[in-house]
């Protein structure tokens, strides 16, 4: 089979203006220059694929192994906020500028799905510059308790995080990484009441090294900067029921925690948020608030701060 996935992004949350929100620095523009937003039409996903009884076989732009294993949630909330996201003031969970890769990503990858087996499957993926991850997921109902988890492994290589100096394309500066990485995630739902929690993890190491050019690609070195390890973890508890006869109502309150270093900042998030389905209109309203406490270390030294985040949105499926 093939699978052809596009994404159309106007201007929506994700690429909101900051201003002074988040970040107490502005860009030459009056924007904030960590500001990280996308408009225009993404490819998702688009690759081939073989699936028989040994297994599913996909080749193309496609979801890595790892992608979604901090996101395993058995309500609808991923809708209203996902997780050791800052979103929308930014994709990554950084607070600094970089995107962290807490979760898994897509990718132009070979990736092989192993067949369901008492619960269990087994994903693993390579990409051609030789990045490779492998995961393990688990779902099972037990009575009146439905759960679902996943633990996924992931070797990056070195890719740019951020641009620290481009002058006119003549003179540029960037800190690139390599990364290992951990992840997990579990959701816990207890089906005749709605009650849910999930729980999520990970780990990021990166050996880190700075790209300076000078006239590229005439003149060009790199130099190690060192290791740095990201962590984040965090907790949602909730109740999902269709209370109204129009769709499921999701209620929820979260909590996480990220210890950054330089590369990311240190904070914790404190949200709730409910989420209202209507099935005969294929429509979801959504609405979040959430808090994030910063502590000034690191990337976040002397420009990032406490903020408060209120989103809300619709989704219509078609």
């Amino acid at each position: 089979g093939f699978v052809m996935e596009f994404a159309f992004a106007g201007n929506s949350a994700r690429g909101t203006d900051l201003g002074k929100a988040l970040f107490a620095i502005d860009g030459p523009d009056g924007k904030n220059e960590f500001q990280i937003g996308e408009t225009g039409t993404t490819v998702r996903h688009s690759y081939v694929y073989l699936d028989a009884p040994v297994g599913k076989v996909s080749l193309g732009q496609q979801s890595t192994a790892t992608d979604g294993i901090i996101e395993i949630n058995l309500s609808q909330s991923n809708l209203a906020g996902r997780a050791l996201q800052t979103m929308p003031l930014n994709f990554g969970g950084a607070l600094a500028g970089l995107a962290t890769p807490f979760d898994g990503t897509r990718a132009t990858a070979v990736r092989y799905e192993t067949p369901a087996l008492a619960g269990f499957t087994g994903t693993v993926a390579w990409q051609d510059n030789d990045s490779w991850d492998a995961a393990l997921r688990f779902a099972q109902e037990f009575g009146q308790i439905r759960i679902a988890a996943g633990i996924g492994y992931r070797d990056q290589k070195s890719q740019t995080l951020a641009n620290v100096i481009n002058l006119l394309d003549v003179i540029t500066f960037n800190i690139a990484g390599s990364h290992k990485s951990v992840a997990g995630s579990a959701s816990v739902l207890h089906v005749p009441t709605g009650v849910y929690a999930n729980v999520y993890a990970s780990q990021v190491k990166y050996d880190l090294t700075g790209e300076l050019a000078i006239l590229p690609p005439l003149f060009s070195m790199s130099f190690d900067l060192g290791n740095e390890t990201a962590k984040g973890m965090g907790a949602q508890v909730g109740i999902e029921k269709n209370f109204f006869s129009v769709g499921a109502t999701t209620a929820f309150a979260d909590w996480s925690k990220v210890d950054g270093q330089m590369l990311v900042g240190d904070y914790k998030t404190y949200g709730i948020g409910v989420v209202q389905s209507f099935d005969a209109m294929a429509t979801s309203v959504y609405a979040t608030a959430k808090r994030i406490d910063v502590t000034e270390t690191g990337g976040c030294t002397g420009i990032c701060k406490d903020t408060d985040v209120f989103m809300s949105g619709i989704r219509v499926s078609f």
